[in-house]
């Protein structure tokens, strides 16, 4: 669907149709660095060009909320204005709004003032049952919902959420009213992240082998689905998006472009090594050869580290990027990547990593103790400690970093190809939509 032709197709929840008219999908994200979302918006962009009647909700808090986001803007750009929980309130949406930012104010009076609406101790109970009357009308609100829903999309979980929290009372409607309930995945990773998982109905996963080794629930079908943002479609349509939503930075055309894909500062993955001597000796070292680099933060990382660790850089030896990887692993001649999920974007575009991870004595000490999550690092037949994307990308796991001297790209892209064939658009994961099924006149396929 042309850009230009988006329609904006956001439904307010108040709205409650016949029960028979079971053809809404609604898609829950809820994490703030919109990570979620990066997974799951290349699918809503399907679903909107087939006219598939979508409701978004973001259940991430309301202070960390950040708008300006790529992949809001994105959202966006493609039509949607997500739902808030506040949403589901009894009183006015912009009145509900306020007062759910108000309880999160760093000002004490006006934290104090929000929370005397959404708290079970609210002064209000004195005048009249306030609590079970607000908690009365949201039950409502959300059955109503229900009443129009054909299926529900979260993230996965490792556990249920509590029905405290909005995606936990959203979740336990639909179970109560029969609304499938489909689990994805936060990240695309060959590895799973879980070794258990919340209740649903679908739990989608990222690769075939991962099917048998996810334990799911005993009424939980899994289901192996390219993840959204590696189908071919989504690929078609970076460079649209991204030139719709930001100026791209001017590269140089006489300089070796390089990708370098950040960690954020704060994973456990640098436990024993510095984030900041790590990632500028990698930056010193390219820049030494010549090269323009293109740094992508992690979506986690902070401004503050960001800026220390580009101080003192001259501003014409590199930019800062954002949006997709796959975007910017087109326009590079070589991607490097710190220990990032980032690489396969680079794969998917037919790009192989060179990933820099000095592997410092304590992950050894940690690996032969077994106190080292083996989803990070392994040791490999001969004892050597080596990375999860070892085979799949060129490794650097010395103290210093070096340009390989010979790369054969081919056994790491067929590998890739091996987990992520090549896919037209996301047809694995609509085939268990009962509205598009039904929009087809054809009946769900129950897998």
């Amino acid at each position: 669907m042309p850009l230009a032709s988006a329609r904006l197709l956001h439904i307010k929840v108040t709205q409650v149709t016949s029960p028979r008219q079971r053809d809404r999908v609604i898609i829950v994200i809820s994490d703030p660095s919109r990570i979620d979302l990066e997974w799951v918006l290349p699918l809503i962009d399907e679903l909107a060009a087939e006219n598939i009647n979508l409701e978004i909700f973001d259940f991430s808090a309301p202070v960390p909320r950040d708008h300006s986001n790529y992949w809001v803007r994105a959202l966006r750009l493609i039509g949607y204005e997500p739902s808030l929980s506040a949403d589901l309130e009894p009183v006015p949406s912009s009145v509900a709004r306020t007062l759910d930012l108000m309880r999160s104010s760093k000002n004490y009076a006006l934290s104090l003032l929000g929370a005397w609406y959404f708290s079970a101790k609210s002064p209000l109970n004195a005048l009249f049952p306030f609590t079970s009357w607000r908690e009365k009308k949201r039950r409502e609100k959300i059955f109503g919902l229900m009443e129009s829903a054909s299926c529900i999309f979260t993230p996965l979980r490792k556990k249920d959420r509590p029905e405290t929290l909005p995606e936990g009372e959203l979740l336990a409607a639909a179970r109560e009213s029969g609304v499938p309930i489909i689990g994805f995945p936060m990240v695309a990773d060959q590895f799973l992240p879980h070794r258990t998982v919340m209740q649903c109905d679908y739990a989608l996963v990222n690769t075939a082998p991962q099917v048998d080794t996810l334990p799911a629930h005993r009424n939980t079908v899994t289901v192996a689905a390219m993840p959204p943002k590696f189908t071919q479609r989504w690929l078609g349509r970076l460079n649209q998006i991204y030139e719709r939503l930001a100026e791209a930075p001017r590269l140089p055309a006489d300089r070796d472009i390089v990708l370098v894909i950040l960690k954020n500062d704060t994973s456990v993955i640098w436990s024993g090594l510095d984030f900041f001597g790590t990632a500028r000796h990698l930056i010193d070292r390219l820049l030494i050869d010549g090269a323009f680099l293109v740094l992508k933060p992690h979506p986690r990382q902070s401004p503050s580290a960001l800026r220390r660790l580009t101080a003192g850089l001259d501003h014409n030896d590199f930019c800062v990027a954002e949006g997709p990887l796959s975007y910017w692993a087109q326009r590079a001649d070589r991607v490097v990547s710190l220990f990032s999920g980032g690489s396969l974007d680079a794969l998917a575009v037919g790009k192989v990593p060179i990933l820099f991870w000095p592997l410092a004595d304590s992950f050894s000490e940690k690996m032969n103790s077994e106190r080292l999550d083996d989803s990070f690092a392994k040791l490999d037949e001969s004892g050597r400690p080596t990375t999860r994307y070892s085979e799949l990308c060129h490794e650097v796991t010395s103290e210093f970093f070096e340009l390989p001297s010979s790369i054969d790209d081919s056994g790491p892209l067929e590998r890739f190809r091996a987990l992520y064939p090549a896919t037209k658009d996301c047809r694995q994961i609509k085939a268990l939509i009962p509205a598009y099924q039904q929009q087809r006149g054809q009946p769900h396929d129950q897998l």
